[in-house]
């Protein structure tokens, strides 16, 4: 049987990125709140669009440096993030669309359940795609930043 430690440093990417998924969550929702309170409900799916890219950018940033302590290229890897979140974020506009007139909830609160519903496939998008390792870059066996 492993000790705590073997398993926090087994899983310790998992853990910077719920950790810095909750930053992000935070950062999100709060731009997202400034933005309907300065400009209006009525402008919730316009405004979830500008939110993203101040969302995503800052996401950005807190992925490379902090979860996936990537040293790649920032910009290949800057527009495959973009296209891990594009895919998250066309879904969650649907979603979004579909809270708010079908189950009628307020557009703050559907944003945080479909925030949640995109979390872990976006982890693996970005594990997978955005932040790939090539080949020669693998970690090696039993190498806790697998």
């Amino acid at each position: 049987m492993q000790d705590w430690r073997s398993q926090l440093e087994r899983h310790a990417r998992k853990i910077r990125y719920l950790i810095g998924g909750a930053y992000n969550t935070l950062f999100g929702m709060g731009c997202y709140a400034a933005l309907i309170l300065a400009f209006g409900e009525d402008h919730y799916l316009p405004l979830a669009v500008v939110n993203h890219l101040l969302a995503v950018t800052n996401a950005y940033v807190v992925h490379r440096i902090f979860v996936f302590k990537s040293t790649g290229h920032w910009v290949s890897e800057y527009w495959r993030f973009h296209v891990v979140y594009a895919a998250a974020f066309a879904n969650s506009l649907w979603m979004l669309w579909v809270l708010v007139n079908f189950a009628e909830l307020h557009p703050i609160a559907a944003q945080g359940i479909v925030i949640a519903i995109t979390v872990a496939a976006s982890y693996l998008g970005h594990k997978h795609f955005s932040f790939r390792v090539g080949k020669e870059e693998q970690p090696k066996q039993g190498d806790p930043a697998s």
